[in-house]
């Protein structure tokens, strides 16, 4: 007499197992964050003078940025954002940061954080040329392992 059932059952257990690995690594792929474009980084600014996109590797505050930019009573934009956003633009944050100012085109001073460097800059004629560049050298260096410190000296 057998006792033991069909071996089919196993087999559905399998198919369920190997189609929730499928599911899950869909899903996986759908949730990574997309590459932070500069006409979705200027659309945020639009919303907001500060913007930090969710897969950035520097540990800031938007919060405390943005009560620090309100005190300043000049526009300036502060876009925080993950290494491979600049990777379209060989590398550069200064060149990720002009593609930003040009899509957003707001006068004001913009700093662009991607990954562990800094650029900042002017579009209009909010501040000197060079001296929001200036200005964020002197802050990077005064803090050269803070990066929250480092924006709230900027």
């Amino acid at each position: 007499m057998r006792t033991s059932r069909p071996a089919h059952g196993s087999r559905s257990a399998a198919r369920w197992a190997v189609a929730a690995v499928a599911a899950l690594a869909l899903l996986g792929m759908l949730a990574s964050p997309a590459l932070a474009a500069p006409a979705d980084v200027a659309a945020a600014l639009r919303e907001s003078p500060v913007y930090r996109d969710q897969a950035a590797e520097a540990d800031i505050s938007v919060d405390q940025v943005l009560d620090h930019i309100r005190e300043a009573g000049t526009p300036i934009y502060v876009a925080i954002l993950p290494t491979s956003a600049r990777d379209p633009y060989g590398g550069s944050v200064t060149e990720l940061g002009k593609a930003i100012a040009n899509e957003l085109r707001r006068n004001g001073t913009y700093m662009i954080i991607s990954g562990d460097q800094f650029a900042a800059a002017n579009y209009g004629d909010a501040l000197p040329d060079g001296q929001a560049q200036a200005l964020a050298d002197q802050a990077v260096d005064d803090h050269v392992n803070d990066p929250q410190a480092a924006v709230l000296q900027w």
